[in-house]
């Protein structure tokens, strides 16, 4: 059975949220952003006098003054999101709170999902007074690629009858987890639409790229490999990540790298539900089915992999067994909370502490733009470019750390050692 997956899009959803309590302000122009001096959400009729998000205040200021500028709420979006997910829970239990302002829902047991979108759509804009633009396919890659079909208040189905002809019409620069270096590359290629990138065989996709990529490939052919992750941090109180590869391998670099993503990936689902963990532990599973278990001991209570990963090292090679075959490897991040109910270790610098917040959002910001695994871990390369047919990034011993997908380094960050 083929299934059906729900994407829920807000249409300029920080700018609607305010003008939902502001009815004065529907269908004017409105930025927010008054306090970072840049706009970071604009009203589709701020849009169209051709503001866009990192537009300077002061440049709407002067050119635009009948632009209302707002200062931007967080407080307010969260409470709307936490709304709009409870809204798509009444129909979907399995529901993916990817970003503030969208979700995948996967209706593949409803009766009548298309009936059920409907009416979700109705029930999020009649309640929450703000359009939102939904989208159905057979994997999330589809999904997204629907919801933003129609933009703004749009709903559209990706089916394998209308699939290529949509795929036709979107741009392979276009296609949601592909950053801009893959494009480029692609469209050296002559492959300029994501109907061609689709047509490439599959074969010569996994010599020329990375297992992300290859994975897009597969969802765009309507081939689910990416789950709707419906962790939830209301009715779960640990996150796990786990992984089974083929052959086995004894490499301990191979089997830290893919601890080292299991983290990357544990973590960044503790961001996206707001909250950080207490505790971590982590398994090595054998070819005779036997486990090797270690627990990580955290000295504050985190979501950032680069408070786990040290010690994630030092607790690895005293587990680790040479010569043995493993098999599957997994972590848990579990004790998961408010960050708001802990208090901050005495020890930590309030400047790195900071600087080390400011580090994971760009990463958000980068992965929610272009796809995870945009941006990585020097430590999670080998794992992420498992399956590309071609060697790690080549200076994985040096001081370097985040990867892009193409191997570029991009953030110096401490490197977490290689094994």
């Amino acid at each position: 059975m083929k299934n059906t997956i729900l994407h829920v899009d807000g249409d300029a959803f920080f700018a609607m949220c305010e003008v939902s309590r502001r009815p004065d302000l529907r269908n004017k122009p409105v930025v927010v952003g008054r306090e970072r001096g840049i706009v970071t959400a604009a009203t589709y009729e701020a849009k169209a006098l051709g503001i866009s998000r990192a537009t300077p205040i002061f440049e709407v200021r002067s050119r635009f003054p009948q632009v209302t500028i707002l200062p931007s709420d967080f407080e307010l979006y969260a409470q709307v999101s936490k709304r709009m997910y409870a809204i798509v829970r009444r129909y979907a239990p399995l529901v993916e709170e990817y970003g503030t302002d969208e979700c995948f829902a996967d209706l593949s047991l409803l009766s009548n999902p298309i009936e059920d979108a409907h009416r979700i759509k109705e029930e999020l804009q009649n309640e929450l007074n703000i359009t939102f633009s939904l989208g159905i396919g057979p994997t999330k890659v589809l999904a997204k690629l629907a919801s933003k079909h129609k933009k703004p208040d749009g709903f559209w189905v990706i089916t394998e009858e209308n699939r290529k002809e949509c795929l036709l019409q979107t741009p392979v620069q276009y296609v949601w987890g592909l950053g801009p270096k893959t494009s480029a590359r692609l469209q050296g290629m002559g492959i300029l639409t994501s109907l061609q990138f689709t047509e490439l065989p599959r074969a010569r996709v996994q010599d020329l790229f990375n297992a992300p990529v290859v994975d897009l490939w597969d969802e765009l052919n309507g081939e689910s490999v990416l789950a709707v992750d419906f962790v939830n941090a209301n009715d779960q109180k640990s996150i796990q990540r786990t992984r089974s590869f083929n052959p086995p391998t004894t490499d301990p670099r191979v089997l830290f790298s893919e601890l080292s993503q299991h983290v990357e990936n544990g973590c960044r689902k503790a961001r996206r539900l707001g909250t950080v963990a207490t505790h971590a532990s982590f398994f090595l599973k054998t070819q005779a089915f036997r486990f090797h278990t270690g627990d990580v001991k955290l000295s504050a209570p985190t979501n950032n992999p680069s408070d786990i990963l040290p010690l994630l090292r030092t607790e690895f090679l005293r587990v680790y067994k040479p010569s043995t075959l493993y098999r599957t490897t997994g972590i848990t991040l579990s004790g998961l909370r408010e960050p708001a109910s802990l208090q901050q270790n005495l020890f930590d610098s309030t400047h790195t502490h900071e600087h080390s917040q400011k580090l994971m959002q760009a990463i958000d910001h980068l992965e929610h733009k272009f796809g995870e695994h945009a941006v990585f871990f020097g430590t999670s390369a080998r794992s992420i470019t498992a399956d590309a047919n071609r060697p790690a990034p080549s200076r994985m011993h040096e001081d370097s750390l985040i990867y892009t997908s193409e191997g570029a380094k991009r953030f110096p960050i401490p490197f977490m050692g290689s094994v």
